[in-house]
């Protein structure tokens, strides 16, 4: 489904860090649901939580949109001090965001952009 993103998670997160992240996920301008059908369900890797959310598809495709709501989704998991977080993008690519820059972010959403 176009836009459906995942932020997959280290099963060592703590069920605090994920519901505060789901809920500010819900709070951000431009997510149209967050953590509703993947709420802290084990992916397909044992070792994982997925956190299932929706961005809208006005931000998809504005690219000066989507980079800030991208770095804010980068800097929720960056001050929780979750290492090892990924986002997985609605074509099963996946990119780590401990170390994603706005350049890379720029280039996804131009990948998805173009589909």
């Amino acid at each position: 489904m176009p836009g459906q993103f995942q932020i997959i998670l280290p099963l060592t997160t703590s069920e605090k860090d994920v519901k505060a992240i789901q809920k500010e996920l819900k709070n951000l301008a431009g997510i149209e649901q967050a953590g509703t059908a993947l709420s802290r369900t084990r992916g397909l890797d044992a070792n994982t939580v997925i956190i299932g959310f929706k961005v809208a598809s006005a931000v998809l495709s504005a690219i000066s949109a989507g980079v800030p709501l991208f770095l804010k989704i980068k800097d929720m998991i960056k001050k929780k001090k979750i290492a090892a977080a990924t986002l997985k993008l609605p074509d099963g690519t996946e990119i780590a965001l401990e170390n994603t820059t706005v350049d890379e972010i720029e280039q996804v959403l131009k990948k998805i952009k173009d589909k």
